[in-house]
């Protein structure tokens, strides 16, 4: 039995789409940089009182910190506020979340670095 031309290659061209799909998902896109995780309704700003550096609401940002050991991480809210700010040593940074939490008001910050 022969299998027409375009059948193998219609099935062979979808094998790669989905080998390339399923690496895709394997890679990580987002480096060293810290993960932003905000379930609050408030927009914050990473790193500065300007807000230049967004962090959106009910979503995660990622940022990765100026070169810089220690570095200093702090988080503003859009009227200048500052919320969290923590230093570590930039490799403890890398691949790090912060979660940002709101509750009767008041903002709560918790991060993954170990306190030393």
């Amino acid at each position: 039995m022969v299998i027409p031309r375009p059948i193998v290659f219609v099935a062979t061209a979808g094998l790669i789409a989905l080998a390339a799909w399923i690496l895709i998902g394997l890679i990580d896109f987002h480096g060293d940089a810290i993960e932003f995780r905000n379930t609050s309704d408030l927009r914050l700003c990473y790193a500065r009182p300007s807000c230049s550096a967004e962090i959106n609401p009910h979503t995660s940002s990622y940022w990765v910190p100026d070169s810089c050991d220690p570095c200093l991480v702090e988080i503003y809210t859009e009227d200048g506020r500052r919320v969290y700010a923590k230093v570590a040593p930039f490799n403890e940074w890398a691949d790090a979340y912060v979660l940002i939490n709101e509750r009767d008001g008041e903002i709560i910050v918790t991060d993954s670095i170990q306190s030393n």
